[in-house]
């Protein structure tokens, strides 16, 4: 079979893989082999949105476009776009029948991940994407953190099931190009894509799942989101969920409002755990302001975390100075003079 390195032409991809990458030179070399490792029987494009990165990312891009012209296409805007805007720019570039989903710093570990994927699309044609199992894999180390799923799955699920919980890493996944098209300006706001990419997508057709590790996810520090505090990235994807509710059908909006609400209290009770009072109180009131009256809304989690945020917090102050009070008292018993 062979290889997508040995390609003579890409004119007509069946299949687009869209690399987003930013200072990404420890990795992107390995991401890419990945790809050009694949052995299919039709043709392969890699489009790699490289972002003007600040370390040589760039200059290995070039030179794998340069060496492979007829498997990688490179873009290579003059300025820093963000990752979203590269996201998006990357996606509308691809060509191809399918999109396989990657990451400069991650990579495929089995040659005939994309001819199995690709089958098993063409064997169901009411499948909108497909994604396998992943591996988590520790930079450091080179040992094994988890998988994604964990545990048992099933082979196929809809957007319904995708919104109440999401099994799929981006690295894993194959989906037909042209589902989502334009892909929505909206998206360009957002800390993340993925879930919206999914979700979209999903709305066309089934889910289908293979129970197969078929790529590794590198976890390491220089990770753009995994850099973050886990506050910050609670926010976020609150954030992202309210705005992707907005542009779903009814039935999909139903869905994910108490899921949205849930991780807006949890980002503000791990923001008042940081001390950070105000901001934690502004994001639990934020659903329950808009929200609370409607059907689903989880009104007692809602409760909770105010309760959590109000009357924890006057209470740890009153505690404190009856405290200080008592130790005060203490103080000028102990300095009187013995009769």
């Amino acid at each position: 079979m062979p290889r997508v390195s040995d390609q003579t032409s890409c004119a007509q991809p069946k299949v687009s893989v869209p690399m987003i990458t930013y200072n990404h030179e420890k990795f992107v070399a390995q991401a890419i082999e990945s790809v050009l490792m694949q052995e299919t029987d039709f043709p392969v494009e890699l489009v790699i949105g490289e972002d003007c990165s600040t370390d040589s990312t760039r200059k290995i891009v070039q030179e794998y476009a340069a060496r492979y012209p007829n498997a990688i296409r490179a873009l290579l805007p003059e300025h820093n776009l963000g990752m979203m805007p590269n996201a998006i720019a990357t996606l509308t570039a691809c060509r191809g029948e399918y999109l396989a989903l990657l990451e400069g710093d991650d990579y495929w570990t089995h040659a005939a991940k994309l001819k199995k994927q690709v089958a098993a699309m063409e064997s169901h044609p009411d499948w909108a994407l497909c994604f396998h199992r992943v591996r988590f894999v520790s930079n450091e180390t080179g040992e094994t953190a988890g998988f994604m799923p964990p545990g048992p799955q099933r082979q196929v699920s809809t957007v319904e099931d995708l919104l109440i919980t999401s099994p799929m890493h981006t690295c894993s996944i194959l989906c037909r190009n042209g589902l989502v098209n334009p892909w929505p300006d909206w998206m360009l706001g957002l800390a993340m894509g993925d879930y919206p990419l999914q979700v979209l997508t999903a709305l066309h057709g089934k889910i289908g799942f293979m129970d197969e590790v078929m790529a590794d996810y590198r976890m390491h520090e220089g990770g753009v989101w995994a850099n973050r505090g886990s506050a910050w990235q609670t926010c976020k994807y609150s954030e992202m969920l309210s705005v992707l509710r907005t542009h779903l059908p009814r039935s999909c909006q139903r869905i994910l409002l108490p899921i949205e609400a849930k991780y807006y209290f949890s980002a503000s009770i791990q923001y008042y755990c940081e001390n950070q009072y105000a901001l934690a109180r502004r994001l639990a009131w934020k659903p329950i302001l808009r929200h609370f009256l409607k059907p689903g809304f989880p009104r007692r989690d809602g409760l909770r975390t105010l309760y959590t945020l109000y009357f924890t917090d006057r209470l740890r102050t009153r505690i404190g100075r009856i405290r200080r009070r008592l130790f005060a008292a203490q103080q000028h018993t102990l300095s009187k003079p013995p009769c």
